[in-house]
């Protein structure tokens, strides 16, 4: 458990603590001892320490966490379960007991990965002074398309496969999370790049934590920047919706204000969920579903619920693990992607 070792502060300091159980979406689904963060904890003490052994249920229980981090907001400072639990399933991967399905999922992503399919990733930039945009999704890459024709600049969309390269971080293959980084770094180092604009939270997370190039932004900032200069203008539309925290940005970036600055410079009134900004609750994610599909459901329910019980006319995220978690389990909530929403009010 070389990984977890080096989270040992966060797992001794949690692992006698039960501040963050009552928040924590798992467990509340589940309403296991082993879900709560101190369960979850004690158990990676105890594999650490070597008293425990890497077995199927232990496994289970490390891949039963959304990596949300709402329990780090609770209590220690200095502390990072989210970081514990991803070290955990490294671990896992290294001791080659990976779950099937973990390992299958992971195979697809690599193997599709255009981080994977390219040697020099001068190949992809066929454009200069341009404004590379990665994303996962083929609806984001048209949009971005119509945002660089409003807002006047030369976009280079870069279409990562059919899933979000930064879930081999979170499956825990470290090593092939490495070698997509290395590749993203190199793209941003390039002279022809003024600019990398990173769709996915989950990948701006990651790559702010292992500081890739400074040129690397997410798209949430990215758009308040072209709001801010002038270069982007919005339509007023004088409507409620419900906003949506993904987890990475408002508590891994800490930005409660940019997107709620960006709806309010277009007239949009935000009606608050009960659980909101720092507090906000998970969507569940998008490796929870693979392993508990059921609890997965729950907690995008439970969340749904949240935004109904606001009476907003939509429901507005900027995370597309987010919106395809509300759009399979709730057809009845208008959920719109934050970038679909700019780029229908830009002028």
């Amino acid at each position: 458990m070389k990984n977890a070792l080096k989270q040992y502060k966060t797992i001794d300091e949690w692992r006698n603590c039960p501040m963050a159980n009552f928040v924590c979406p798992v467990a509340i689904e589940t309403k296991l001892e082993t879900n709560t963060p101190r369960g979850k904890m004690f158990l990676l003490s105890l594999l650490c320490n070597g008293t425990l052994s890497i077995e199927e249920d232990i496994v289970q229980r490390m891949y039963e966490c959304c990596l949300c981090g709402l329990c780090t907001q609770c209590g220690f400072d200095d502390t990072d379960i989210p970081a514990a639990m991803a070290a955990a399933r490294a671990d896992i991967c290294e001791a080659d007991r990976l779950p099937e399905k973990v390992r299958a999922l992971g195979k697809a992503i690599e193997d599709g990965c255009i981080w994977t399919r390219v040697q020099d990733v001068g190949e992809l930039i066929t454009r200069d002074d341009a404004v590379a945009f990665i994303t996962w999704e083929d609806s984001n890459a048209a949009a971005f398309e119509k945002l660089a024709e409003k807002a006047g600049f030369t976009p280079l969309v870069i279409k990562e496969g059919e899933y979000d390269s930064a879930l081999l971080y979170e499956l825990g293959l470290w090593d092939a999370s490495e070698r997509c980084i290395e590749k993203i770094a190199a793209l941003a180092a390039s002279a022809k790049i003024h600019k990398v604009v990173v769709d996915s939270p989950h990948l701006w997370d990651l790559l702010k934590k292992k500081a890739v190039s400074g040129k690397i932004t997410p798209l949430t900032s990215f758009i308040k920047e072209l709001v801010d200069s002038g270069t982007l203008r919005l339509k007023k539309a004088k409507e409620v919706v419900a906003y949506h925290d993904p987890c990475r940005l408002v508590r891994r970036e800490d930005d409660e204000t940019t997107v709620r600055g960006l709806l309010a410079s277009a007239g949009i009134s935000v009606a608050e969920m009960r659980w909101n900004k720092r507090d906000a609750k998970c969507c569940a994610g998008p490796v929870l579903k693979i392993m508990a599909p059921k609890v997965s459901e729950q907690i995008t329910k439970r969340r749904l619920h949240e935004a109904k019980d606001t009476k907003a006319e939509k429901l507005v995220t900027a995370c597309g693990h987010c919106l395809a978690n509300f759009q399979e389990y709730g057809p009845d909530v208008k959920a719109v992607r934050l970038l679909d929403l700019i780029v229908s009010l830009a002028e």
